[in-house]
């Protein structure tokens, strides 16, 4: 598993809504929008498996960034 922000994930937006088209990256992540989910560039975590994508959640992501 990898953990890190969506944007550094793809080249650009042009690459995730393509990426997106194929793996359904915006639904299985709770959006409604691409340009909403590129916007807010949470901090995601997957693997190779597509059904392991996810937003970790923020509790998670301060208490990594204290350890």
């Amino acid at each position: 598993m990898w953990t890190g922000k969506l944007q550094n994930s793809y080249t650009d937006f042009d690459e995730f809504q393509r990426y997106d088209t194929i793996y359904h990256i915006t639904e299985r992540l709770g959006y409604d929008n691409q340009e909403k989910l590129w916007n807010d560039n949470p901090v995601i975590q997957s693997s190779t498996t597509p059904a392991d994508l996810k937003v970790v959640s923020k509790r998670k992501e301060k208490r990594k960034g204290k350890s």
